[in-house]
């Protein structure tokens, strides 16, 4: 629980362009503490002491901070131009956890809109870790595998702790999504109404 208060307002404090990093590194030594612990017990035989704590770490930047991957997937259906561009260029850097071509591109931060999603990502992926959690999904996550910041959510879930962690993540992607539909349905309507009256200006001069 107090992984996803600090985290939720790290998100909180990115919204309004505190970078995550400068929160963050407060917090290291804390996650850096469970991470060693957890490490020990595994290579001792034992339960891990802070099992759901690392499942939570797992998706405090699942396509960047602020949960944005399934916000990418949702822009490469988009109906405006502009969204639909953004999405192409912005989706291969949220899968390797790289989202600031959506946090300045849309934008989100200090977008009204947005501020909803953006700070209940993290409790809500949390919730939907937890009951993972809870059903057993991570009872495989291997501490001794050390991965990179940029390796894709799913595919860094599947080498921690196999398929089960991969399907948790998954479902995290999807919830997220959802979590962002409504809003990025607000701003594509208003970014389709725009082009259309741009386009209609534009003919009404050429006539």
């Amino acid at each position: 629980m107090a992984g996803i208060i600090v985290f939720t307002l790290i998100t909180f404090g990115w919204f309004f362009g505190i970078h995550p990093s400068a929160m963050m590194s407060a917090y290291l030594p804390v996650m850096m503490t469970a991470g060693i612990a957890n490490l020990e017990a595994f290579l001792a035989g034992d339960p891990m002491p802070f099992l759901h704590f690392s499942a939570v770490m797992g998706i405090i930047a699942v396509g960047g901070t602020g949960g944005t991957l399934g916000l990418a997937f949702l822009m490469l259906r988009a109906k405006s131009e502009r969204f639909k561009v953004l999405g192409k260029m912005a989706f291969v850097p949220s899968l390797f956890n790289i989202n600031e071509p959506l946090i300045f591109g849309i934008p989100l931060l200090l977008n009204p809109i947005f501020f909803v999603p953006m700070v209940l990502s993290i409790p809500l992926a949390g919730l939907v870790v937890s009951i993972f959690y809870n059903l057993g999904f991570y009872s495989n996550l291997n501490p001794t595998v050390s991965l990179p910041w940029i390796m894709p959510s799913f595919i860094g879930a599947f080498l921690v702790g196999g398929w089960k962690m991969f399907v948790a993540i998954i479902c995290v992607i999807v919830a997220l999504g959802f979590l962002y539909y409504p809003f990025f349905k607000i701003v594509d309507k208003q970014a389709s109404a725009e082009e259309k009256a741009n386009e209609a200006h534009i003919k009404n001069n050429l006539v």
